[in-house]
């Protein structure tokens, strides 16, 4: 085999050495990354009932709950614009 061969098979070993340790950094990071997933989806709430879950029932209830604080927000508003406009009748009288 001639010079420039050993030098290319040199290289080729090099990159191919590089290329496994970055699917090895790759594969720690996915594996610790799983491993923080899985500890945070394994917590239980005192009930028993994991953190992670949201029951669709009670996510309709906050949409719910929070349109009617929309509605009680804006009845407040024309409940004072309606007082102060009362406010300044009686103030020009």
């Amino acid at each position: 085999m001639g010079v420039e061969y050993q030098f290319l098979a040199f290289v080729l070993t090099a990159l191919t050495f590089l290329a496994t340790l970055i699917i090895m950094v790759i594969v720690l990071r996915l594996v610790n990354t799983m491993g923080v997933m899985y500890m945070w989806h394994n917590k239980d709430d005192a009930d028993g009932v994991k953190l992670w879950y949201f029951p669709r029932g009670l996510e309709d209830s906050m949409g719910l709950l929070a349109r009617n604080i929309e509605k009680m927000e804006e009845a407040i508003k024309a409940q004072t614009n309606l007082l102060m406009y009362l406010r300044s009748r009686d103030d020009r009288a």
